[in-house]
């Protein structure tokens, strides 16, 4: 087998690999803002469309004062909803439609905690930009602010692998023809 065939072959198998799991799991950069100083952002991750992990600080918070990290509200009952007696979410993200409207979180949301407190993020005009809201549950009631969300998929280690192999096949490719032209010309 040549090295043009087998290095094509390899590409093949580990595009086929990349896009496997892919499919499945994703990492996500994200940020919450609004006008008065509220700034939250991390990363989560999503594995089948939920969030399974949270990583992330608040600072600035308009609600309480609470700030430092925050903790994941695990949603025994996905992809259904959970109502926790607080909050209904169902911490499930749709990353897959890249930059169109209806990326993002839906009308139940993400549940999670930051010092004590539950916060649950969610489109409350899903299809739309703009549409994000925060709602914190604070002595007994509720606590709400209209927030801007914004969130950036990570390119998964295997895609960085795909690539440099590519590189690779190219750089491969452009000095075996370089050489076939100079036994051409000799």
């Amino acid at each position: 087998m040549s090295f043009s065939k087998a290095a094509a072959f390899g590409a093949v198998v580990a595009f086929s690999a990349l896009a496997a799991t892919a499919a499945g799991a994703s990492t996500y950069d994200f940020t919450v803002t609004d006008n008065s100083g509220l700034v939250a952002s991390g990363d989560f991750n999503t594995n089948g469309g939920e969030v399974d992990s949270l990583m992330g600080s608040v600072v600035g918070s308009v609600f309480t004062g609470e700030l430092g990290s925050m903790t994941l509200v695990a949603n025994p009952a996905f992809p259904g909803s959970t109502d926790n007696g607080v909050f209904i979410y169902d911490n499930a993200y749709d990353g897959s439609v890249g930059s169109d409207l209806s990326k993002g979180f839906d009308l139940s949301g993400l549940l999670f905690t930051v010092g004590g407190v539950q916060y649950n993020l969610f489109n409350n005009t899903y299809g739309t930009p703009g549409g994000y809201v925060l709602y914190a549950s604070v002595g007994g009631g509720y606590t709400t602010d209209t927030v801007n969300f914004s969130a950036t998929e990570v390119p998964e280690p295997a895609a960085w692998a795909l690539m440099l192999i590519g590189f690779g096949g190219l750089g491969a490719a452009m000095r075996a023809s370089r050489k076939k032209a100079i036994a051409a010309a000799v």
